[in-house]
């Protein structure tokens, strides 16, 4: 049998995701859910780390979400100050291991690049970059 193991930590105060752990199989969905303690801060952003390089999946401005293109996931909830967003991965599949992060900013119109305290700098690779509060999502798959 195969197994999905999702394992969510959040080391900062202000961004906060649950739940903390979640078991699935190959083919089911998975919720992470993010929310922020952060009254400006209307944008949530959502990354996907694997060994090489950290995905954009896609944002949330205020209650619209726009996943980025080619990316099998959902965005939906609210950006604002303790609200809820949900990033929902459909069709689970074994590449999907991987560790996910949900990012708290305010809008820009301009975007630019600067550095993230977890992960390095180095393994980036998309084009929004935050400097804003970062909290990992451990998500695993298991053969049993």
């Amino acid at each position: 049998l195969d197994y999905t193991v999702l394992h969510i930590t959040a080391p900062h105060d202000q961004v906060h995701q649950t739940p903390a752990d979640m078991y699935n199989t190959p083919g089911g969905t998975a919720e992470i859910n993010c929310s922020h303690s952060i009254q400006s801060y209307d944008r949530i952003l959502w990354y996907k780390q694997t060994e090489r390089q950290l995905q954009f999946l896609g944002y949330l401005y205020f209650n619209n979400g726009y996943p980025e293109t080619g990316v099998k996931v959902k965005i939906a909830g609210s950006a604002n100050k303790d609200q809820n967003c949900t990033l929902t991965i459909e069709e689970l599949q074994l590449n999907s291991s991987a560790v996910y992060f949900c990012a708290a900013r305010l809008h820009s119109a301009t975007y630019h690049c600067s550095s993230v305290q977890k992960p390095p700098q180095h393994i980036l690779s998309s084009r929004y970059y935050s400097s804003q509060p970062l909290a990992p999502v451990c998500f695993h798959f298991m053969r049993w």
